[in-house]
């Protein structure tokens, strides 16, 4: 069966109340009330209006979990403490591979830096042939590697 959103919110009122209702042990439950107020039912622990009537959910459809009891918690925090340290190391690692990715990058800059600065003085024509060519091959690795 499924539930309509106004539906569903009248569902999740009604078990807030009684979940607030429940959970005082020390008054005994007076009860439930369901109201109209502008078309909107409204539950309250108290009469909420002339038109406010008493209501019994029906508890029928209501269902519950009850987890397992654990021998020990201690099984629980060995599991826990293993994915811990397996992020802590897999952090450590991609820390590692973002340092090692910048010192290549650095490396890529100061070289393509030096040949350009090369460029800019004079030199024959074999010498700026090559020099064209390892700009090229920098540049490319540097698009390899995406550097910023």
């Amino acid at each position: 069966m499924r539930l309509s959103g106004r539906e569903q919110m009248v569902f999740v009122c009604v078990m807030a109340v009684l979940c607030v209702s429940s959970s005082e042990s020390a008054e005994p439950s007076k009860g439930l009330y369901r109201c109209e107020k502008n078309g909107v039912p409204t539950f309250s622990d108290r009469p909420c209006g002339p038109d406010s009537r008493p209501y019994e959910p029906d508890s029928s459809r209501t269902s519950t979990y009850a987890p397992p009891a654990t021998s020990s918690s201690s099984s629980i925090s060995t599991a826990s403490d293993a994915v811990h340290k397996k992020r802590r190391r897999s952090r450590a690692a991609e820390m590692r591979r973002l340092a090692k990715h910048e010192q290549r990058c650095a490396r890529l800059a100061k070289s393509l830096a030096k040949v350009r600065a090369r460029m800019r003085s004079g030199y024959r024509a074999s010498e700026g042939e090559q020099l064209r060519k390892r700009e090229a091959g920098l540049k490319e690795q540097w698009r390899r590697e995406r550097c910023r």
